[in-house]
């Protein structure tokens, strides 16, 4: 057998050994690999996936490395530069993982996934409006990309952008129906919006879904104590303070 049939070979079981996430067996077989064609980006790449699927993000980290300074090929190099985003970010280099996706993008534009991580390290780097940006770019090009839908509504709320994080909320419950997975949250923070607009019927009504939902949170409850209150309805205030007091003291106790 020839080295690049070997190679491929190899290649072929890391992949099999790795799908069914025996990362041990994988490793050793892109190892063996790279033994016999140190350049094989295949192998490397293989193998860096491999690493960071079993969390060795430093081992992935290197090998992508590797590949970036050996290969100039765009298509190459936008998957190291995003996977290695990836590992950067699981190990909260969230500066390192921005930079990557957006050398990556400059590469290649439409790289979803790297966009849509760029958002999420400039919301944790506190660039909210860069953030807003890249959403809006993402949702722009793909309208179901629930993700983004989502995570643009947060970064309004966070923005005070009322209006338009109810609008986003909106259409990420229009998209997800009852099987999102964020539909707990979406409901609360839309909720909170339309207190904040003084909506406060609406207000009610989707804390309402949002505790049918999750009828122990108690940030939920607090919060709908406040839109009783605005209400001119005391009572029903009063009952989720209470209940709200009671589960964090709970909480505290268990």
């Amino acid at each position: 057998m020839s080295d690049s049939d070997q190679i491929a070979s190899l290649i072929e079981s890391a992949r099999d050994a790795h799908a069914r996430g025996d990362f041990v067996r994988a490793l050793a077989l892109c190892t063996e690999a790279i033994t016999i064609s140190p350049t094989n980006f295949k192998a490397r790449f293989m193998r860096a996936l491999v690493n960071q699927a079993a969390q060795n993000h430093t081992d992935a980290i290197a090998d992508f490395t590797d590949i970036l300074a050996a290969s100039d090929r765009a298509p190459v190099t936008s998957a190291a530069l995003y996977s290695r985003a990836v590992s950067h970010h699981a190990m909260g280099r969230i500066e390192n993982a921005a930079a990557d996706c957006g050398a990556a993008l400059e590469i290649d534009a439409d790289h979803f996934d790297a966009r849509y991580l760029h958002c999420i390290t400039l919301k944790a780097m506190g660039e909210i409006e860069q953030a807003i940006a890249e959403a809006t770019r993402l949702i722009d090009a793909r309208p179901d990309y629930n993700e983004a839908i989502y995570t643009r509504a947060t970064l309004r709320h966070m923005n005070a952008d009322w209006s338009g994080s109810v609008d986003d909320f909106t259409m990420y419950l229009q998209h997800t129906g009852t099987s999102g997975e964020f539909q707990h949250t979406a409901y609360f923070f839309r909720g909170v919006n339309y207190h904040y607009l003084n909506a406060n019927d609406k207000a009610l009504a989707d804390l309402n879904r949002a505790l049918m939902l999750q009828p122990d949170n108690a940030t939920t409850l607090a919060r709908r104590a406040l839109v009783y209150s605005a209400l001119g309805q005391a009572e029903e205030s009063a009952a989720d303070i209470q209940r709200s007091k009671d589960l964090l003291n709970a909480k505290k106790a268990s």
